[in-house]
């Protein structure tokens, strides 16, 4: 199946859009410390992972090559703010989506299906973050000021840490589009969302420290994959760095709270080569 550079295109920005709502909404959850609130921003957040790897999909199935691109995003340490920003990230990909249909028009009803139940969830996001940002206004910005968790010299822990998460989610998502229909697709996509806690529990450490700060998009780290080998070669390097990187941070940091979730981290890890096949 093909398409046309015009829809290819479209896909493209819509997968960068989703991109940057992932990361948006993972960084607003950290940062909102209201487990109500939070707990629901999250959710989001993974289903935004699921329309990132289903465009990636319906482009590699029409000719196209997914790309690591990410939208802006808008991030403040104010609750009212973020959740605001998240409204307005939804309706920028709900306008985007709408040119997306526009521009495939009737050439490929499939994608259209595809599309207009993604929109269905943007529509649900949009929602629930509009009642959110009026439940947090209600509650008032000091109910939700953030206060450090660890010390500063964490910091150098921490850092290091996030970006190897935001690869792993990244690579396990490209991983299970890159490889078609392997037998393994289903655990990567598992994994990256396993990677995704892993992110969100080691960034509530930032908090309070400092501001938030839109992460570096990994894309040096992130091999693009074309079949099952090459996805298996990709997962084992990635779970190599993250070994050696558990090993050294997890003795290294200061607090007792994050050494901990290090350590569970590092096991969660261990398991991951198992699945993989990596170990015995």
């Amino acid at each position: 199946m093909s398409a046309s550079s015009e829809v290819l295109a479209s896909l493209t920005e819509d997968m960068a859009l989703e991109h940057g709502a992932i990361m948006q909404y993972v960084i607003h959850g950290v940062y909102l410390r209201d487990v109500g609130i939070t707990d629901q921003v999250r959710k989001i957040a993974r289903e935004e992972m699921w329309h990132f790897e289903w465009l990636a999909e319906a482009l590699r199935d029409r000719g196209g090559e997914g790309v690591l691109d990410r939208a802006d995003m808008f991030l403040s340490t104010s609750m009212g703010d973020s959740l605001q920003a998240d409204i307005a990230t939804e309706d920028l990909a709900l306008l985007h989506y709408a040119h997306t249909l526009e521009v495939v028009g009737h050439s490929d009803p499939e994608l259209s299906r595809l599309i207009e139940r993604i929109v269905v969830d943007e529509r649900y996001h949009r929602l629930t973050f509009e009642r959110l940002a009026q439940d947090a206004q209600e509650a008032g910005e000091e109910a939700y000021a953030a206060h450090p968790i660890t010390g500063p010299e964490d910091l150098a822990v921490i850092g290091p840490t996030i970006q190897t998460e935001y690869a792993s989610v990244l690579q396990y998502l490209w991983n299970k589009y890159g490889c078609g229909d392997c037998e393994q697709a289903e655990t990567y996509f598992e994994l990256a969302v396993d990677e995704m806690r892993h992110l969100s529990q080691v960034a509530s450490y930032v908090p309070g420290l400092v501001g938030p700060q839109p992460p570096d998009v990994p894309s040096d780290r992130v091999r693009v994959v074309h079949s099952t080998d090459e996805a298996q070669e990709a997962a084992r390097l990635l779970e190599g760095l993250a070994a050696s990187l558990y090993s050294e941070k997890s003795s290294a940091a200061k607090g007792r709270a994050l050494s901990e979730d290090l350590v569970r981290a590092a096991a969660h890890h261990d398991y991951h080569r198992y699945q993989l096949g990596l170990t015995r």
